[in-house]
């Protein structure tokens, strides 16, 4: 019969052909290992991972502006500080898990997280996940999984500590410290951040008669807030991390272009904690466990 066979049947007729049970019971384990090791593959999905370069040139932004700029995912801002909310593989915000550290940061209440309130400083690795398999994330998650992950400096020195500042357009400025050190089988980092921008821009206001030229007022947002890391390595084979997040959030609320003058704000306040138990029991298992 010509043309290709989807399967192969070389261990059916070396069977048939005499050869040592022996040897075809290995090459049926074999077969076993190479096809859980492709379905895997599959689970697994493809993944993106966003480089350190880009990590660095978006210290100063958040979330939002980098995902907008540096992966495929549809972000839908209202603006520097607003509300943000991103869209991918034709999925609503919701069905776009975001992970940090293996805990989901979506509300449980709607499923939706806010970007611009996520600092990109904050973060050391973001990966963004495609394909079937981020389902394994939650049940909602069939856009894709987010992952953010926030690692100690890997370094050897006892001391450094890092400093950024930026500056931009309508008064918008960004400062960030970051300090870490080991001292034996203990290691610290603490990430502190603050940033504001006044958002009064002009444009022409199309919704009005004549369309005048107006100024964007109660639009400003303020930002600031602290991630501490600790790592005790009890042995050789055992660790524990902890994590610890505060951030404080406030941001003014335009008027919409038809309205006269707008005194909304929001404020927004996050707590978020973690501790993990990793145990290396062999080279090929481990065990752990986090709350």
């Amino acid at each position: 019969v010509p043309g290709g066979s989807h399967h192969s049947f070389g261990i059916h007729v070396a069977k048939m052909a005499g050869m040592p049970n022996s040897l075809v019971d290995r090459a049926n384990e074999i077969l076993a290992m190479l096809e859980e090791k492709n379905v895997d593959e599959k689970l697994k999905g493809k993944m993106q991972k966003i480089d350190t370069i880009n990590l660095n040139l978006y210290q100063s932004n958040n979330l939002a502006d980098l995902l907008h700029e540096q992966s495929l995912i549809f972000v839908k801002s209202y603006g520097s500080g607003s509300l943000a909310t991103a869209s991918f593989r034709g999925t609503n915000a919701a069905h776009l898990s975001i992970v940090w550290n293996g805990f989901r940061l979506q509300s449980p209440m709607n499923g939706l997280l806010d970007l611009a309130l996520l600092p990109t400083v904050f973060f050391d690795e973001i990966q963004l996940q495609y394909g079937a398999s981020t389902a394994l994330n939650g049940s909602g998650a069939i856009g894709g999984t987010l992952h953010l992950q926030s690692h100690l400096l890997q370094n050897k020195k006892k001391l450094q500590l890092e400093i950024a500042q930026h500056f931009g357009s309508f008064a918008k400025w960004h400062q960030s410290y970051k300090a870490s050190f080991r001292f034996k089988k203990f290691s610290s980092q603490t990430t502190v951040f603050q940033q504001e921008t006044k958002n009064n821009f002009s444009y022409i206001n199309i919704a009005k008669a004549g369309k005048p030229k107006e100024k964007l007022e109660n639009a400003a947002a303020k930002q600031w807030g602290i991630l501490q890391e600790n790592n005790f390595k009890i042995n050789e084979k055992q660790d524990i991390n902890l994590h610890f997040w505060y951030q404080n959030s406030f941001r003014e609320l335009p008027a919409a272009m038809t309205a006269s003058a707008s005194e909304a704000s929001q404020k927004d306040v996050v707590l978020r904690s973690s501790i993990n138990w990793k145990w290396q029991v062999s080279e090929n298992a481990t065990f752990s466990a986090r709350t």
